[in-house]
């Protein structure tokens, strides 16, 4: 305890000289006293009574005050209660100096008073706790009074910086409306779309847009093969996606004569966009009665704004065609595909062979061209098992007289038909088979394609083979970084004529008697077929949510045309996890049951089904078939009829090379083939 003393005594001596500085009246006093309050306990020797005990407490309390007001203090409550803690101190120093210095007379009484010193030095510790523990509270309250008030000032000052951020971008953008509007009075004059002699500039507010219309973007890519083992790879680039083209029908406000006028509005990402110019570019060359006529585009902008072209909303081919039939109506759409490529002359007097045979060689493209204008034309899709042989080859004649027939073999099958591969640059996503959808109902809903990380984007869609010679096969690989457990890809593959020139030329030259055609009421082809391959990624229940990557799919490519079947032994697709593996994996269970999925009401196609499991990752592979069977309109048939008409034996000598090459991508090679009588004749 005497150690206890001695150093509460040093600091209360350095506290005497430094609280003179500190502007809080009595906390000088009270420091001062507290150091005579020691002094005076270090001197009594007789410690039953407890007063050195006091004298310890009260020393230790000051020091603690000092510490807490040795910055100084504005709080008028604090001033207040240093005062009361001073009045407790000086009465303890009182009950010092009674304790220190007892007279003669009072030593003799003070052996029988020390239960009352006790009880007195009781109550002055009580009364010192109670100052000290008032003042800590107070002291807490400031404390906290203070924060509050940095934490509102703190609160007020993100106001004020969020204000002035608010009241800048207020002030920008009045400036962009004042720059905008000072850029349309440059533009125009009374609120018209300015005319430069061939078109017109159109300001956003001449246009009220009403509704949006549907697009659909099918990038693909196209290869090709023969029978045997030469292959050729001729195109292998896929069609870039820098942004969708969206279209909106509208209204023409404020044009002059133009006020009211329905249009069509094509919006561009930005007007930067090459599909932009090119189109503004193509649209300029157009001036023909029946094709569509551009009426104006957006004025230019700053790069990175979106851009527009507005077309007449209604199609005057549409009208124009309705008035016409047979050979005429074929030779319209011709005239109106091929007027920017070449002169509409040399369409206009081409032979009624030529032109049928161009007819044709659209037909046997990979997607059909103007299938949807002809409004009397139908087609069916024939599914079937791809571990059949197609029962309706390429590029043959057939017919029958009911929906509930079977379609017989009219020709023959062309022995040279080389076929060419159109498929999918990546996988779709194919949405679940909730609420019992089937598969076309699925089908027409798919809208996404999937999301392809950047550095999986040049490895899509890549040639791969496997084995040599007659064991050979051709696959496609695609690269996935991201594996997308729980989801179902789709890719689609359509099988089609590479030559079709060779082709159509083929169909006129097999021409069926007119005897068995009139046996029938209704005449089809089957121009192409049609594979879809779904894979599903799923996970085993006990696996981790987290699975190795990359990996690799590889798409069979059914390249073999009509002459072979697929193998029950290889799967259509599978996964690895090695970017170029030996062989094909052995892991495969094949599901030899009859399986079948609806496709609409009533109809059903059969599945080819195998099962891969890689790690914790278990891969359902499913691939189904159809060939489309395109059943000819009145007018086709018709325009047939005429060209096998003709007196001449000669299908097809040495084509114009100028038309050709608006239909197809290949040489356009000279050709002669003989016919037969014509099957025609009879319509």
């Amino acid at each position: 305890m005497p150690e206890l003393l001695e150093t509460s005594i040093k600091a209360l001596e350095i506290a005497k000289l430094l609280t003179a500085e500190i502007p809080i009246p009595g906390l000088s006093t009270a420091v001062e006293c507290a150091l005579g309050v020691a002094k005076k306990a270090q001197e009594i020797k007789d410690t039953r009574d407890g007063c050195r005990a006091l004298a310890e407490r009260a020393t230790t309390l000051v020091i603690a005050l000092y510490q807490q007001l040795k910055n100084g203090s504005s709080d008028a409550a604090v001033q207040v209660h240093v005062t009361t803690f001073l009045q407790d101190l000086q009465a303890i120093e009182n009950l010092m100096d009674r304790r220190l210095r007892p007279r003669t007379r009072e030593r003799i009484r003070f052996v029988f008073k020390r239960r009352k010193i006790a009880d007195e030095v009781k109550v002055l510790t009580t009364k010192l706790e109670d100052s000290f523990r008032v003042f800590m509270i107070q002291a807490a309250l400031a404390l906290n009074q203070d924060m509050n008030m940095l934490t509102s000032g703190h609160i007020r000052m993100l106001q004020h910086i969020d204000d002035s951020a608010r009241i800048g971008e207020v002030v920008l953008e009045d400036f962009r409306d004042i720059r905008t509007g000072l850029s349309d009075l440059a533009h125009r004059v009374g609120e018209r779309a300015t005319f430069n002699g061939n078109f017109r500039l159109f300001a956003r507010e001449n246009l009220i847009l009403l509704e949006p219309i549907v697009d659909s973007y099918n990038p693909q890519r196209t290869t090709s093969t023969k029978y045997g083992d030469e292959r050729t790879v001729i195109q292998t680039v896929a069609q870039p996606r820098t942004g969708r083209v969206f279209r909106y029908r509208a209204v023409v406000k404020a044009t002059g004569e133009l006020s009211g006028t329905q249009v069509v509005v094509h919006a561009y990402p930005n007007h930067d966009d090459q599909r932009f110019v090119e189109a503004v570019k193509f649209a300029k060359q157009i001036y023909h009665p029946h094709m569509l006529v551009m009426l104006g585009y957006s004025y230019p902008g700053e790069p990175g704004e979106a851009t527009y072209i507005v077309m007449e909303d209604y199609i005057p081919a549409v009208e124009y065609l309705s008035f016409l039939h047979s050979a005429d109506k074929l030779q319209a759409h011709l005239k109106i595909k091929a007027a920017i490529a070449v002169d509409l002359r040399t369409i206009a007097s081409a032979h009624v062979d030529t032109m049928v045979q161009h007819w044709l060689s659209l037909i046997f493209g990979p997607i059909g061209a103007y299938r949807d204008l002809l409004l009397d034309r139908s087609w069916r899709p024939h599914w079937e098992n791809i571990a059949d042989y197609p029962r309706y080859p390429l590029g043959v004649w057939l017919g029958r007289n009911s929906s509930r027939e079977d379609w017989t073999y009219l020709s023959a099958q062309y022995p040279g038909l080389e076929v060419a591969l159109t498929m999918s640059s990546k996988p779709s996503v194919l949405p679940d088979p909730r609420q019992g959808r089937n598969f076309w109902q699925r089908f027409k809903d798919m809208d996404e394609w999937l999301r392809i990380p950047e550095s999986d984007l040049g490895e899509m869609c890549i040639e791969f083979e496997l084995g040599t010679g007659w064991n050979q096969t051709r696959w496609k690989r695609y690269q996935f970084s991201c594996i997308p457990v729980n989801t179902t890809l789709l890719f689609q593959q359509s099988v089609h004529a590479l030559d079709r020139l060779a082709a159509s030329a083929w169909m006129m030259r097999t021409l069926p008697d007119p005897s068995v055609v009139e046996l029938y009421a209704h005449i089809s082809i089957a121009p192409r077929r049609v594979y879809f391959t779904e894979t599903t990624v799923t996970m085993c229940a006990h696996a981790a949510e987290q699975a190795a990557s990359p990996l690799w799919f590889f798409l069979l490519q059914f390249d073999s045309g009509d002459h072979s079947a697929h193998e029950s032994n290889i799967p259509c697709g599978f996964w690895s996890s090695e970017k170029d593996p030996a062989s094909v994996p052995v892991d495969f269970i094949f599901d030899q049951t009859p399986q079948f999925v609806p496709i609409e009401e009533g109809e059903e196609a059969p599945l080819f089904t195998s099962t891969q499991a890689l790690g914790d990752l278990v891969f359902t592979t499913q691939t189904k078939m159809y060939t489309a069977i395109l059943q000819f309109s009145e007018d086709e048939l018709l325009a047939f009829k005429a060209a096998s008409q003709q007196t001449t034996t000669a299908v097809w000598t040495t084509p114009d090379k100028s038309i050709a090459s608006s239909f197809s991508n290949e040489e356009y090679p000279a050709r002669l083939h003989c016919r037969s009588p014509s099957l025609f004749s009879a319509l």
